[in-house]
């Protein structure tokens, strides 16, 4: 009876973000309270893709720009991913990512004295390719390509570029 509700539960929350200009290709979900709270239009989400619960897609619209978000078809994201996105992150159709991953296209700019706001933000596109998996607790950073078939482990944080079929691991991330 639980499996008949939590079921129900996702492909209810799948049609409310649908409804709400999120686009879905066919067979994608999404779990419980994955949160998607702004600019629902810029969101893209592949066929056959499924984001597990307690996720947030954070798109946000900095310095007149609006951040988009791409995941691909036939992707499986484990509980608790974060995109956090004001420029674009884009993730290749077939990725496998752990639970507790974050992914982000900006930070501050530190080198500005004084309090820190949005505009002084700095951003670069985070480009993840197909069939890459990527492991519990890993971080990736602004400006990362990661090429295709790549492995990051768990735990990494990713700093620079990865090429493709490589595996990394550590704080940075290293072959």
């Amino acid at each position: 009876m639980f499996r008949i509700i939590a079921a129900l539960i996702r492909r209810v929350n799948t049609l409310l973000l649908r409804l709400r200009g999120v686009q879905m290709g066919k067979g994608a979900l999404v779990g419980r309270l994955v949160n998607i709270p702004r600019n629902t239009g810029s969101i893209s989400i592949g066929a056959n893709t499924y984001i597990d619960d307690y996720g947030a897609l954070l798109s946000y619209t900095v310095q007149g720009r609006e951040g988009k978000i791409s995941v691909g078809a036939n992707l499986y994201a484990n509980r608790y991913l974060i995109l956090d996105c004001i420029e674009s992150i884009t993730i290749g159709d077939g990725s496998r990512i752990g639970p507790f991953v974050f992914i982000t296209d900006h930070n501050y700019n530190t080198s500005i004295p004084g309090n820190l706001n949005e505009n002084d933000l700095v951003s670069h596109p985070v480009h993840i390719g197909k069939n890459v998996w990527i492991g519990a607790h890993a971080v990736i950073l602004m400006g990362v390509t990661i090429g295709d078939n790549a492995i990051i482990a768990a735990g990494a944080v990713v700093t620079h570029d990865i090429p493709a079929g490589s595996t990394v691991k550590g704080i940075p991330a290293k072959p």
